[in-house]
């Protein structure tokens, strides 16, 4: 039996939307670009039109996923009254943990009240990273929103060594500034490698 936990959210998504699995290397590139514009976290707003947007014609099958991810979003928040309160970057990592599984770079934000309890998640950008595409206005804009005191963001490398760029540090050093601006402060950013992390916060980068 195929171990899921090893599966990119791609591949995850492509085996559900096949209509048998035979169909499922079809139904991949597709999904891919679907992810690429949506962020995982996204699956849980889905609709039928959406579906309807991967190839998908069997209203039965379209109603199994649709739900499917109202489970997933169920599971999440069901536990809102009851936040766990993250203390340490190893646990704070293991939150993102899925995106070593990802071929390309995801750019996500989590953000968190005064005593560190998860308010929420969000993918801010899918591709390489630079200053000019991760805005300071996309992180806190959410941050505002939810009323955060705190926002750790994190981002994966696919090569798998998790060591910080130059351009992983200068957006770490310019959210910092924003965030010391807007009264939110930036906690920490976590890099996902293949077997390991790395914390800005750990090192004293922050």
């Amino acid at each position: 039996m195929t171990d899921h936990g090893s599966l990119s959210a791609a591949d995850l998504l492509a085996i559900l939307s096949a209509e048998n699995e035979g169909m499922t290397g079809q139904v991949l590139p597709i999904a891919t670009d679907f992810l690429k514009s949506r962020g995982i976290h996204g699956l849980s707003d889905l609709c039928c039109a959406d579906l309807e947007q991967l190839g998908l014609t069997d209203r039965a099958l379209i109603g199994r996923l649709l739900a499917a991810f109202e489970l997933g979003r169920r599971t999440g928040s069901s536990n809102k009254g009851q936040r766990k309160q993250l203390s340490r970057a190893s646990e704070i990592a293991r939150h993102f943990e899925y995106l070593r599984h990802e071929n390309q770079e995801h750019f996500c934000a989590m953000y968190v009240d005064a005593k560190m309890g998860m308010l929420g998640l969000k993918t801010i950008h899918i591709g390489s990273l630079s200053m000019s595409i991760v805005s300071s206005r996309d992180v806190f804009r959410e941050a505002l929103r939810l009323g955060a005191s705190g926002v750790v963001v994190a981002h994966n490398h696919p090569s798998g060594d998790p060591a910080p760029s130059p351009e992983d540090i200068a957006v770490t050093q310019r959210l910092s500034e924003a965030g010391q601006l807007l009264e939110v402060e930036l906690i920490d950013h976590i890099i996902i490698g293949h077997h390991n992390y790395f914390s800005f916060s750990e090192k004293k980068m922050i």
